[in-house]
């Protein structure tokens, strides 16, 4: 039997409606969550339960393997990159919305309320949740486009960045003599001011498998 994890909203009784349209338009894929049920009547909706811990959990808790990390941020970015192939913006990609299956910790990446797919699109900008390190700074400084998947890139740099060193500083990375070039200089072009400066999630992913 699937164990199953109910989400209720308190307020907003469509909050969850969006996240079902959206994961319903994805294939199935181990990286994505995978809906069991849906209520119209009081909006609930039903998904499988990850076994695991947040990325943020994951790295907090002591110091990890680089090779480990590394083998993560590669698997956020292919999610990511399927996400982006069906022309879905995940729109608020952090340590806290990444869930690591099991022992081999697998990245799922989770909350899908406030995705939406290009050429529907944000009519306005959502109330910005989460640490500011992940969110693209077009984002909080509200302009236009207030989200793209271009946003979605800076956010997964932040995450690579934060999987690989566990802090929340970039001078933690790009200073650093640990790490390869090759890294740091694609951290620091998804991290860019200028989104289309960023690369995009194939490209992402390929320099990453590069680097294992």
């Amino acid at each position: 039997m699937t164990d199953v994890f109910i989400k209720t909203p308190h307020q907003d009784r469509n909050l969850y409606k969006n996240e079902k349209r959206i994961l319903d338009q994805l294939p199935a894929h181990s990286g994505l969550p995978k809906i069991i049920g849906f209520n119209d009547r009081d909006g609930k909706i039903i998904l499988e339960k990850i076994r695991g811990l947040t990325l943020y959990d994951f790295r907090e808790r002591q110091i990890r393997k680089y090779s480990k990390c590394l083998e993560i941020s590669l698997g956020v970015a292919s999610v990511l990159t399927v996400l982006h192939e069906h022309e879905i913006v995940h729109n608020e990609l952090s340590d806290r919305n990444i869930m690591l299956r099991g022992r081999k910790r697998a990245p799922v990446i989770i909350d899908f309320q406030d995705a939406f797919q290009i050429g529907v699109g944000l009519k306005h900008q959502r109330s910005l949740r989460g640490s500011k390190f992940f969110i693209a700074p077009e984002k909080y400084l509200g302009q236009r486009p207030f989200a793209c998947m271009k946003s979605d890139i800076y956010s997964l740099g932040a995450v690579i960045f934060y999987t690989i060193t566990g802090a929340r500083s970039s001078n933690a990375l790009l200073s650093s003599t640990r790490y390869p070039k090759k890294l740091k200089d694609l951290v620091e072009s998804c991290l860019s001011t200028s989104p289309r400066k960023r690369p995009t999630a194939s490209e992402v992913s390929n320099t990453l498998n590069e680097l294992l």
